[in-house]
């Protein structure tokens, strides 16, 4: 592209220099013209047919704007020219043309491993517009330990709960987890049979989801105590966006889209 961009400048370029040169000729062809018949004039006393003077200066004039246009649009295409080479590299240094923030505008980011931008009162405001029968004082507790446990781990804890909501269907338990075994992220519930695992209390089962969501997103360690089961299940940093998530932590195929959407609802109050 760029050789491409090299010859057609130089024969842009000729060209230029032709018309000027031209220009040029023409001006001294002029000048030696009126010259000779004004010394034909004197010799001779034969009047001859010649460019009266205000022409010549208005052919001049003519001429000199012919000149500076050429110099213009030389000027411009030089510019044009230059601006073009300049994006022609730019888009080699970037060949697949990737944008890092392709993401809808109002959602701080996909990545799993990043901060979260939802305040407690928000999603405990849209948990409970999901579900109008939810304890306030138990979402509270809920929200209040996923905002410790993700900050703990440096996970985005607007993805945590949007998981949470997604798996729990808003605290409704209406899947084969239960709303006593404190497992808020379907962990163990490997087919509609199973009843997954069990924690011992809220902070518990909060806990194990945020270690269970940071081992596929990151290979840094998790914090201890450990109490995420399954852990040795996890390919380490395999999945650092919710839509890796799909296939890995479940396999319905709109799983990471799902999430996605959760978060929408989220960040749109």
């Amino acid at each position: 592209m760029l050789t491409e961009f090299s010859v057609s400048l130089s024969g842009n370029l000729t060209l230029v220099k032709f018309l000027l040169s031209f220009t040029l000729c023409c001006i001294l062809l002029l000048s030696l013209g009126v010259v000779m018949a004004g010394d034909f004039k004197k010799a001779h006393g034969t009047p001859v047919v010649s460019v009266p003077d205000n022409d010549s200066k208005i052919l001049l004039r003519k001429v000199d704007r012919i000149i500076n246009n050429a110099e213009k649009i030389s000027g411009k295409y030089l510019k044009s020219a230059s601006a073009g080479s300049k994006n022609s590299l730019s888009k080699k240094s970037n060949p697949a043309g990737k944008v890092s923030s392709s993401i809808p505008s109002g959602i701080k980011s996909y990545l799993i491993m990043n901060k979260g931008s939802g305040s407690r009162e928000q999603i405990v405001r849209f948990i409970l517009k999901n579900n109008t029968l939810a304890d306030q004082s138990y979402v509270f507790r809920l929200v209040n330990a996923y905002l410790i446990e993700s900050k703990r781990e440096g996970v985005n804890h607007d993805i945590a709960v949007c998981q949470m909501c997604l798996e729990t269907g808003f605290l409704k338990f209406s899947g084969s987890v239960s709303h006593y075994q404190n497992n808020f992220c379907g962990l163990g519930a490997t087919d509609p049979w199973s009843a997954g695992d069990s924690f011992r209390n809220m902070e518990e089962g909060v806990r194990a989801h945020i270690q269970h969501l940071k081992a596929y997103a990151s290979k840094e360690p998790i914090v201890p105590p450990y109490v995420d089961p399954r852990l040795h299940h996890v390919k380490r940093g395999s999945a650092q966006t919710i839509h890796d998530l799909t296939g890995r932590w479940a396999s319905d195929p709109g799983y990471g889209d799902k999430i996605e959407g959760l978060l929408k609802q989220l960040h749109s109050q």
